[in-house]
């Protein structure tokens, strides 16, 4: 009788310290969410957006579009009410799994190590949401920039419509995915009756396939590119090395759509056509950003391109270069700091490639010298840089286009080299312009970044997703 009391009373000792044990790791999780989300929503909240947008417009340089701060910053507050259920979501999957372990139908150990791998989830996907809405605050001061120029040249000539167009294509170039599939996620699944712990989830993409039938049959380029956005950011979700690999390729994809879908000798050829004036440098600089966007994507893409520690010597010095390169537009005036964003992602883009080239690690002197210049600059800065995110690593999609991105990179720069001297009068410039920027459309056609895919991560990854597979055989034909 002895003994039975006491292995009741033993059962009843551990269950009481497995309880404690469990409460004090899910509260220290929850105040791990609570406080994640308390920071957007310090920053996009309904009482904070209006505060975060105005103090934007005053780094910006905004003067008349001051007065639609109210009205623009309702739409950061009503994308962060869609994307917070993320958040909200993980907290009521923190108390259930705390409730089934109190109540005895489910394992502890297994709970708290899923727990804690959601969170940790939760942390990665918390830096992608950071990203997203400073890019949606930086396209809402571009698109003020826009309605500033249209009322500084006055109704309604060719300028004015120019201005106001661009306006209404601000967010052309958005990264940002559709917020209420963020809202969506249930990173920590439910309890399954049987009361066995499951593993985190892998994302799900069934919805996606059919999206992409629909998109690429109708021949909407833009609705392919917000489904890749979509998808780039499900896949990001993961912690399948083949899928996160698959979401920068689809980056990537996205950016040459975009391209293709503007071509930097439009813009270029309607500048030759005009007498000089207001609409022409306009649009001499909307090419100089163009350009330095397609510059950016080849830096990242350099990035992930190094395979041997010869071609990683050599990536250093063309880093170096070209960082003296854009350390030199700095220095003539020629970036505009109203809107930043072009010159900042091809800073940040050389800044990725010099990171992932490990040149402080060894001590490389070419290294260095790139590193402290792009420090110089950054400094200079009078807005902060949105972050480009390097790679994880070389990726089969990319890394044998090493010899055309360091073409495309070149091109690009020869073409604002020509468009640099345009604006500084040089007639002969925009002619130079002309003839790198048509060689560089044809370099950064999306087909060449499916013909360059390795066929290990064709038939590894891309044949296995259905949607991705999709958009391969679109691009392919």
């Amino acid at each position: 009788m002895k003994r039975i009391f006491g292995a009741a009373l033993l059962f009843i000792c551990s269950a009481g310290t497995a309880t404690a044990e469990i409460n004090t790791t899910v509260e220290a999780l929850l105040a791990e969410v609570k406080e994640l989300s308390r920071a957007h929503e310090a920053r996009w909240g309904y009482s904070a957006a209006p505060g975060t947008l105005r103090e934007a417009f005053e780094q910006g340089g905004n003067g008349f579009s001051m007065r639609y701060i109210e009205s623009w910053s309702g739409w950061l507050w009503l994308d962060w009410n869609e994307t917070k259920g993320v958040f909200e979501r993980t907290s009521r999957g923190l108390i259930n799994w705390r409730t089934a372990v109190n109540h005895g139908q489910a394992d502890e150990a297994a709970t708290e190590a899923m727990l804690k791998a959601g969170v940790a989830r939760l942390h990665r996907i918390n830096g992608q949401i950071q990203v997203w809405f400073e890019d949606d605050l930086k396209n809402e001061v571009e698109r003020g920039l826009w309605i500033d120029r249209a009322n500084a040249v006055g109704c309604c000539g060719d300028a004015w419509n120019y201005y106001h167009d661009r306006a209404n294509h601000a967010f052309d170039d958005s990264i940002s995915p559709n917020y209420s599939l963020i809202g969506r996620i249930a990173l920590i699944p439910a309890i399954p009756e049987d009361g066995t712990v499951p593993g985190l989830r892998t994302p799900d993409l069934s919805g996606l396939k059919d999206r992409a039938v629909e998109a690429i049959a109708a021949g909407d380029i833009a609705a392919v590119r917000g489904l890749i956005r979509d998808s780039e950011a499900m896949l990001n979700f993961s912690d399948d090395p083949q899928l996160l690999e698959l979401a920068q390729v689809l980056r990537l994809t996205g950016d040459r759509l975009a391209f293709a879908d503007k071509p930097v000798t439009d813009m270029l050829d309607k500048a030759h056509e005009m007498a000089d004036g207001p609409l022409r440098d306009a649009l001499l600089h909307d090419a100089q950003d163009a350009l330095m966007d397609r510059a950016a994507h080849m830096a990242e893409m350099l990035a992930n391109s190094e395979t041997s520690e010869a071609d990683r010597a050599s990536a250093r010095s063309w880093v170096l270069d070209n960082a003296k390169r854009l350390s030199q537009l700095v220095d003539d005036g020629q970036l505009r700091f109203d809107d930043p964003s072009p010159a900042s992602r091809l800073f940040a883009g050389l800044g990725a490639a010099s990171q992932m080239l490990d040149a402080s690690e060894r001590g490389d002197v070419t290294g260095s010298e790139a590193a402290q210049i792009l420090q110089d600059i950054g400094d200079s800065l009078p807005v902060p840089v949105s972050p480009v995110a390097p790679f994880s690593g070389p990726m089969g999609a990319v890394s044998a286009q090493l010899d055309s991105t360091r073409s495309g990179f070149e091109l690009a720069a020869q073409a604002l080299d020509g468009v640099s001297d345009a604006i500084g009068g040089d007639a002969s410039g925009l002619d130079r312009a002309q003839v790198a920027a048509q060689k560089l459309e044809e370099v950064l056609s999306p087909k060449r970044i499916v013909a360059n895919m390795t066929d290990g991560f064709v038939k590894g990854v891309v044949n296995n997703v259905p949607f991705a597979r999709s958009i391969y055989e679109w691009l392919k034909s």
